[in-house]
């Protein structure tokens, strides 16, 4: 699948962003920060994971909102709901279940300190030594409800006491296309952790532009998108919506062998087919503001989902959460395959942590008051207008 790699088309489609220079400050200020996690993801939709996270029949896991400075638990009841809580307990406020990436089994949920049990629909089903307590009703001190969604299987929490929208207004068109996808045969994941010294911003940025791939990672990705006449790689498509963005990018017919196209690369005859449909390039990636973009990668026969979501801790620090989404292998040459994409994969996300430090010592600096964008970097421009647009203040 080929497109035609044409320069400055995307600064035409959407006027409005401008085309000169960004101011460096969102990313460094304490005061913007705190009114990010306010104003950002103290209100909006933001994925907390997936719904095979959870067991089918019953189970819970814990997700850390230091953001917000919440914790929530999500909880599948044995009626198949998912239900979200916040992650505290009615007694004293001791926080339950630890977020270590286990999903706990089963439909009742223990406190730690002093064994209040709660079901799980957040009722308060049992109290040690309950007639010590005065006047308690245990109808009344069940665990606190968080707003709680789940489209096409990824699950989405709402923070704010009253939504100002529903998570379907929130999200718009942008997943339409995927409609239909079966995520739910994408069973087999693979998580990679890691606290970045970074505004996470940054690492939004880094997922959203292609100019870095070419130079950042040339020994492994090299030029694997088409390109223009120079080298640089440019998208098939993109589109911007009132708090997102879908960006498009196809393999061109003819490329070098890389340690990318080696781990990626299928066999015709051994692979079962796996497709997803409605894409519209070789690799569709949809960002959902703020904290996950969805990376959708198909090659021969098969199809490979990625998906990164940011947690912001700090002004400068940021765990970054990345998820491989695979097919069950169906042969060994299958599951050395996936291995190998992990192995690459982690070789380019390392090179993006590095890039994302380096941007923010040198922003943090004040060296340069202000950032460059080419017309391929639209969505960085968008974002920053987004961001604005949620907290207030001049760009």
């Amino acid at each position: 699948m080929e497109s035609q790699a044409h320069n400055r088309q995307w600064a035409g489609r959407y006027p409005d962003l401008g085309t000169g220079p960004l101011s460096t400050e969102p990313y460094i200020l304490e005061e913007r920060f705190a009114r990010e996690k306010e104003r950002i993801f103290g209100r909006t939709w933001l994925n907390v994971g997936r719904i095979e996270d959870l067991p089918e029949t019953g189970g819970c896991f814990a997700r850390d909102i230091q953001a917000s400075g919440a914790s929530v638990l999500i909880v599948r009841g044995p009626d198949g709901k998912v239900r979200g809580f916040h992650n505290v307990c009615s007694h004293r406020g001791t926080r339950m279940v630890p977020d270590d990436g286990r999903a706990r089994r089963g439909t009742k949920i223990l406190c730690p300190y002093h064994h209040w049990l709660y079901g799980a629909a957040g009722d308060l089903i049992h109290i040690p030594d309950e007639e010590d307590f005065f006047d308690l009703d245990k109808t009344c001190h069940g665990l606190s409800p968080v707003h709680t969604d789940v489209r096409q299987g990824f699950i989405f929490v709402n923070m704010a006491a009253d939504p100002p929208e529903t998570l379907a207004d929130y999200l718009g068109e942008i997943m339409e296309p995927l409609d239909g996808c079966p995520f739910d045969e994408l069973k087999r994941t693979f998580t990679y952790r890691v606290e970045v010294n970074a505004n996470w911003k940054l690492l939004f940025d880094g997922q959203n532009e292609f100019y870095h791939l070419p130079i950042l990672h040339r020994h492994i990705m090299g030029r694997d998108f088409v390109t223009n006449a120079q080298g640089h790689h440019r998208y098939r498509d993109l589109r911007l919506y009132a708090c997102h963005s879908f960006s498009a990018v196809d393999f061109p017919s003819y490329r070098t062998v890389t340690p990318l196209r080696m781990a990626l690369a299928s066999d015709l005859y051994e692979t079962p087919e796996f497709r997803v449909p409605g894409m519209t390039g070789d690799m569709d990636q949809y960002t959902l503001f703020p904290n996950l973009t969805i990376e959708i990668v198909r090659l021969a026969r098969t199809t490979v989902c990625v998906t990164y979501a940011v947690w912001p801790m700090e002004v400068g620090r940021t765990l970054w959460e990345v998820r491989f989404h695979f097919k069950e292998p169906a042969s060994v040459r299958d599951h050395l395959r996936q291995q190998s994409f992990r192995r690459v994969s982690l070789d380019i996300l390392q090179e993006d942590v590095f890039a994302a430090e380096s941007v923010y010592a040198g922003m943090a600096s004040r060296g340069k008051s202000h950032m460059i964008l080419k017309d391929s970097e639209i969505i960085l421009r968008h974002r920053q207008k987004v961001v604005e647009d949620f907290i207030g203040g001049p760009q």
